[in-house]
């Protein structure tokens, strides 16, 4: 089968592995939440969490935190007209994201977040003589400076609601003072503002709207550093960030362990043969099983997970090993005078028979994952087997025919 058939067994294999790629680029979910470590089956957890989401729409509701600090060498955030303006510019640009918390079928359509701007906004409309005080006021419905403000009535505007120990926060049940405090730090003096955050509410499921979430507030951070109005340098943190942290980290490890892995083989492959392109040929099999894992991952419906995500370096290292026993086997056969085809035949009457068993068991024992109540332990089950199957199919199909080739080419065919 392989002298008739290693040529269109070769490009069959090509075609699929490139499909496989096609489809795990266009397909494969990469969305995750820790709810997926819980069944929806027969779990009330599982139910009431459920009915929460369909319930109540704050229930998806996370939160972006921004800070921002003096620029090196500040001891604290100086300009205050150039503040005021680049928290005006922030308010209005988020209140358009569609990713921020607007409230509807309320008397307010202002996105749902605090910091000093709208918390200076909410003191001076609840008693306009703050602002008259400190020369600022409401225009249009948005906070601004009023004729005669200078440097300083900013701070003194803090100064006076860290105070305030009126309710400032009706939801919440938050003093002003309580409030003000949650936001904004002056100096040790009390002369100046040193630091400010800011708490945006988001909508976020998955972590694909976390990573949305996370590049669109990124852009922010960096529109308020480089209008250079907050007089300052602009973080962004709070969990949808750190979600989305921990998951890039997950995928950037994946493609380091994958890496490694590939890189270890290969340098342990030309230890042993002594030939770069040898150590190709048995190492190219164990990649294209791979993308089959990954391709097949995307037509089953199953996204990366912390489990999931480690499957591509699972799959070097458990097909390495079929590559070896095969290319091995054909090697010594070939050294006590066996021709390639008749080197190929006693390969598979021996070492693929023994493949064949040991791949079967291996399968069997990962199919037991199936039995777990967890879904990310069921997924990766079911994608270890496939790993291994690919594994096999590419030992026993594809490895032969190529070293048939590399011998051929060598000038080492008989």
């Amino acid at each position: 089968f392989q002298r008739r058939n290693t040529a269109r067994v070769l490009l069959i294999v090509a075609m699929i592995t490139m499909g496989s790629v096609i489809v795990a680029i266009k397909e494969l979910d990469t969305s995750f939440e820790l709810t997926d470590f819980l069944s929806e089956e027969g779990m009330e957890i599982m139910e009431v969490r459920n009915d929460i989401y369909d319930s109540y729409d704050a229930a998806a509701w996370k939160t972006v935190v921004i800070l921002v600090e003096p620029a090196s060498g500040d001891e604290a955030l100086t300009g205050e007209r150039d503040l005021m303006k680049g928290l005006g510019f922030f308010d209005s640009r988020i209140s358009g994201l569609p990713e921020v918390v607007n409230p509807t079928n309320t008397g307010t359509q202002r996105p749902s977040y605090d910091g000093l701007y709208p918390i200076l906004r909410d003191a001076i409309e609840n008693d306009p003589s703050l602002g008259e005080s400190f020369h600022m006021g409401i225009f249009d419905g948005q906070l601004g400076v009023a004729d005669g403000f200078g440097e300083g009535d900013l701070t003194a505007a803090v100064t006076t609601l860290l105070g305030n120990d009126s309710v400032g926060d009706a939801l919440r049940g938050h003093t002003w003072a309580e409030r003000t405090a949650m936001h904004v730090a002056l100096t040790e003096d009390g002369g100046s503002i040193k630091f400010l955050k800011m708490r945006v509410d988001v909508l976020v499921k998955t972590s694909e709207d976390a990573q949305e979430v996370a590049g669109v507030f990124a852009k922010q951070a960096q529109l308020l550093e480089d209008d250079g109005l907050v007089g300052g340098e602009v973080y962004i943190t709070g969990d949808v960030v750190v979600l989305n942290n921990v998951l890039s980290g997950l995928v950037l490890s994946q493609v380091e362990s994958t890496a490694i892995s590939l890189f270890v083989s290969m340098l342990v492959l030309v230890l042993l043969t002594r030939r770069l392109g040898q150590s190709l040929v048995v190492i190219l099999p164990v990649g294209l099983a791979g993308a089959w894992v990954v391709g097949a991952m995307a037509m089953l419906g199953i996204n990366w997970n912390v489990l999931t995500i480690m499957i591509t370096a699972l799959t070097i290292g458990l097909g390495i090993d079929y590559s070896i026993h095969v290319w091995r086997r054909i090697e010594a056969n070939r050294s006590s005078g066996m021709g390639t085809w008749e080197a190929m035949r006693d390969m598979y009457s021996t070492t693929g028979t023994a493949l064949l068993l040991s791949a079967g068991t291996t399968i069997c024992g990962f199919m037991v994952l199936l039995l777990s109540p967890i879904p990310v332990i069921q997924d990766f089950g079911i994608v270890s087997s496939i790993s291994v199957l690919f594994s096999l199919v590419m030992a026993l199909l594809v490895l032969p025919g190529l070293l048939a080739a590399e011998f051929r080419t060598s000038g080492d065919y008989t």
